[in-house]
């Protein structure tokens, strides 16, 4: 894998049905480069993940974090906090409030950072699972997500003829 490009290699001789020269020697060859390949696109999406976590909330911190406090210090009801100055920065500029602003290259990425947030979130502050804050309110948004992240994962692959 380089900086910018996962590099594979062809594997037509993983499968019977691509073979173009099928035998004992190609086809675990192939499978090998095949493995290698599925390794190296889980370690870019786990590299996307573990990045998202790094940053998650990050307009809650740092530059910030005055309006942020200021925010949250006035006491607001829940329908004033949701159309505060902060909150609104925070669905626009972050990505995994998927109820509340999804992007419209929404991916799977978004989708468990929103899955995590949610589960830390109410077992952190509540002690529990609230089963209101893990619904995903447009029907579409899963399925966008999947291929979303299969057009993220297939911008990434370069293909080598094997040598």
């Amino acid at each position: 894998m380089t900086k910018n490009k996962i590099i594979i290699k062809d594997t037509r001789n993983a499968d019977g049905r691509t073979a173009t020269d099928l035998n004992s020697e190609t086809l675990l060859e192939s499978t090998n480069e095949h493995r290698s390949n599925v390794k190296d696109g889980m370690e870019y999406i786990a590299d996307l993940i573990r990045n998202r976590g790094l940053k998650h909330d990050y307009t809650k911190i740092g530059d910030y974090f005055p309006l942020f406090n200021d925010t949250v210090m006035q006491g607001l009801s829940n329908e004033e906090f949701e159309k505060s100055q902060w909150k609104q920065l925070h669905l626009h500029q972050e990505r995994h409030h998927l109820n509340g602003n999804a992007p419209a290259d929404v991916n799977l990425i978004d989708v468990i950072e929103m899955l995590v947030d949610v589960v830390m979130a109410g077992n952190g502050r509540s002690g529990h699972l609230s089963s209101r804050y893990c619904k995903i309110q447009d029907p579409t948004l899963l399925e966008r997500a999947y291929w979303n992240t299969i057009l993220l994962l297939d911008d990434k692959i370069e293909k080598v003829d094997k040598k």
